[in-house]
């Protein structure tokens, strides 16, 4: 029965220790975007599917990128140094997870004292010179009675979060910039597949205008013109090598394997995700680690409020020392060298120059500018999806718009040609051709290039999806 009783004492004085408790510090509650204006988000839906929790292997369709992605995760330098940074804020958060436990502490010591025979202590004692030996444990444990301590175990906890968004940060980031930059040599290897051509082409062409002109039917002009568009060519061909052999650098700096076997398929072979074309929800914004972060240095500032709050009250710390203690080494472990102390107080800040309500009140304003901040990052969070869906949305009209028009050069030539034949055109008109279509073509294929580039801009603006 007494037990009982004992049992529901303790009961009843926890409970009140947490009741008390929450008149220091208040509970988290993450804030809320419902009232903040989201400019010109038509393209943004709020239901569908969202491409915020698509991962980036169902993204991305190529299987030779995403073997590039998959090794860079695991060796680009950047990437490790964030996984780094993370077992640094875990060991902070480990330390923080212990602060409700107390303190211990063992202590072994010996004194020798020679006392003074002039001294008040060696006026009376028959020996001036003893031995001390001791061997003690000490216990400190400060009650969480407003919860100072939770908060700042939450503190912890709440920057290793960050640490982790951060990591997630890099890696987006690496995903995206490897993609772009394979996505940039698919253009540039298909560029020169075409100039290739387009040399051949000319080089022929050089050689029948060169006959012609022995047989009368052309002239120097002609002449000169070809061999102008044909040194054009190969000036832009040189141009192009020097960027593929860039942009491999390039790549092989970003996957972080420089023995790496680089391979590449094409531009068409591409599949861009349906859900860019049915918009993106709202929910995708709040995957982004810019924003996870603003929100966590907003809760970071919270239970700093709530720490400075809670120092304003008195601490309850409660102590213990037990040990053993002789005059004699022989006795250290006798019954009678046992000793034992048990102290709580309470202390109660009184005087320090206003310093704990400073601190409370200038971190109450650090939590209103952190909301303010996160309030920031949400709107601007929103803009760059909008901006970035637009531009996908542009470069997809261009693109079918230069299809177009490469189509109808494609025709033109082959007119020049036929009219050629007829008498009704010169060499210049199939040059001036031949020189229209090649910049439409090179264009078309940089457009090609730059909608695949802009997904990835949409794959980054979301957050990376899920990782």
């Amino acid at each position: 029965m007494k037990k009982i009783l004992y049992l529901k004492k303790i009961s009843l004085f926890l409970i009140l220790i947490n009741l008390i408790g929450c008149l220091a510090t208040k509970k988290y509650i993450a804030p809320s975007t419902e009232n903040l204006s989201l400019f010109r988000l038509d393209s943004l839906c709020s239901t569908g599917e969202n491409i915020g929790e698509i991962s980036w292997g169902e993204f991305f369709s190529d299987s030779i990128l995403k073997n590039y992605i998959d090794t860079a995760l695991i060796y680009n330098i950047n990437n490790k140094v964030a996984f780094k940074n993370i077992e640094k804020f875990r060991a902070t958060m480990k330390k923080g997870k212990m602060s409700y436990l107390p303190t211990i502490g063992v202590n072994a010591n010996y004194m020798r004292n020679n006392v003074s025979n002039n001294s008040f202590q060696g006026s009376f004692s028959p020996t001036t010179s003893y031995n001390d030996f001791t061997l003690e444990s000490s216990i400190g444990w400060e009650a969480d009675i407003w919860g100072k301590i939770k908060s700042k175990k939450l503190t912890s906890f709440a920057q290793f979060e960050k640490s982790i968004t951060a990591q997630k940060t890099i890696q987006v980031q690496l995903i995206a910039n490897l993609a772009r930059t394979y996505y940039q040599l698919l253009e540039a290897e298909q560029s020169k597949e075409l100039l290739l051509k387009t040399l051949d082409v000319r080089e022929r062409s050089l050689s029948a205008i060169i006959s012609l002109k022995e047989a009368g039917r052309s002239n120097t002009l002609a002449v000169s013109q070809a061999k102008a568009q044909l040194e054009n060519v190969n000036i832009l061909l040189t141009n192009i090598e020097n960027k593929i052999f860039n942009l491999e650098n390039a790549l092989i700096i970003l996957i972080g394997n420089k023995s790496i076997n680089l391979k590449r398929t094409s531009l068409e072979s591409q599949v861009i995700p349906a859900s860019l074309n049915v918009g993106i929800p709202l929910a995708a914004i709040s995957n982004r680690p810019d924003v996870k972060e603003a929100e966590l240095d907003f809760k970071i500032a919270f239970e700093e409020y709530n720490v400075a709050k809670a120092s304003l009250y008195p601490s309850l710390v409660l102590s213990a020392n037990i040990g053993l203690n002789s005059l004699n080494a022989g006795d250290l472990f006798s019954a009678n060298s046992f000793f034992y102390n048990f102290t709580g107080g309470l202390t109660q800040p009184l005087l320090n120059g206003r310093k704990l309500k400073t601190e409370k009140e200038l971190k109450k304003l650090d939590q209103e500018i952190k909301l303010y901040s996160f309030q920031q990052k949400v709107l601007e969070a929103s803009i760059e999806v909008s901006n970035y869906l637009n531009d996908y949305k542009t470069l997809t009209k261009n693109n079918l718009a230069l299809k177009n028009q490469e189509d109808l050069l494609k025709k033109s030539l082959d007119d020049a040609h036929y009219l050629l034949i007829g008498g009704f055109a010169n060499y210049l008109d199939i040059l001036n051709a031949q020189e229209n279509l090649l910049t439409i073509q090179l264009m078309h294929i940089e457009s090609m290039s730059q909608k695949l580039q802009s997904t990835t801009y949409i794959f980054e603006s979301v957050g990376g999806g899920k990782m």
